[in-house]
């Protein structure tokens, strides 16, 4: 459809797809092209931030959502043979993290083209990949190292959400075709980092009183029927408040 082809149902045109990942000053694309040594295949792949990850990972509205569009997708001389996939057959659950719905506005492609289609990881059909054969077994560590990142991301990116919001819908999504290799080795996928704030040492006081005098203090506190840890809790409050401030 890209090159001028056109798709009409009942005389309506139907609106082209485009596949694309984020790329802007904060969030770039994992991107690595390479020919297998063995087969002599082209292999190309990116990797990226397609959608926006969920806010909540229990929020059963908002993970369905868009859920077939993420995954892995693998293409071969032009033709996709596996669209979103979240399983064994490519990288999920095997010697990796499984896919969860956390992982939602993922999307990776890997490109296989080559002018001997024998040479493809996919079925004589045409229509299945065949996940057995030694070039997509040896694709499977840089499309794991295309995932790692992201997988990562959606657990750091809690720290300061509003923030990791922003920086996400200020990237633009690039078309896959716009997005080119720039040097051999694979280009990381870059995404914003979020460091946690650094966590205040806590420490616990713990004293006994008569339980009339107790009684009071809780009255006084304008409640009678308060625990003993709350009496305690709003006695130490009032004391720094007044004896040792801010």
């Amino acid at each position: 459809m890209q090159q001028g082809f056109e798709i009409k149902i009942n005389g309506i045109p139907v609106k082209q797809h485009i596949y694309g990942v984020r790329d802007g000053q904060d969030i770039s694309p994992y991107v690595h092209e390479y020919t297998d040594a063995e087969t002599g295949v082209n292999v190309r792949i990116i990797s990226g931030v397609a959608g926006t990850p969920p806010e909540d990972a229990g929020d059963p509205a908002a993970l369905s959502k868009d859920t077939e569009s993420w995954g892995w997708y693998v293409v071969c001389n032009d033709r996709v043979v596996l669209a979103g996939d979240k399983s064994e057959r490519t990288i999920w659950g095997d010697d990796f993290p499984g896919w969860h719905p956390q992982y939602n506005g993922f999307v990776g492609l890997i490109f296989f083209t080559s002018d001997k289609p024998g040479e493809l990881p996919w079925t004589t059909t045409k229509r299945q990949i065949d996940e057995t054969l030694p070039v997509f077994r040896r694709a499977t560590s840089f499309m794991r190292d295309a995932t790692r990142k992201y997988l990562d991301y959606t657990n750091t990116r809690k720290v300061n959400l509003e923030k990791a919001k922003a920086v996400e819908s200020s990237a633009a999504i690039k078309p896959i075709t716009d997005i080119k290799v720039i040097s051999v080795a694979p280009a990381p996928m870059k995404l914003p980092v979020f460091e946690s704030a650094p966590k205040i040492r806590m420490g616990t006081v713990s004293y006994q009183q008569p339980l009339a005098l107790l009684s009071k203090v809780a009255q006084s506190l304008g409640n009678s029927q308060m625990s003993y840890k709350q009496i305690g809790q709003k006695t130490f409050e009032y004391y720094v408040e007044n004896e040792v401030g801010e």
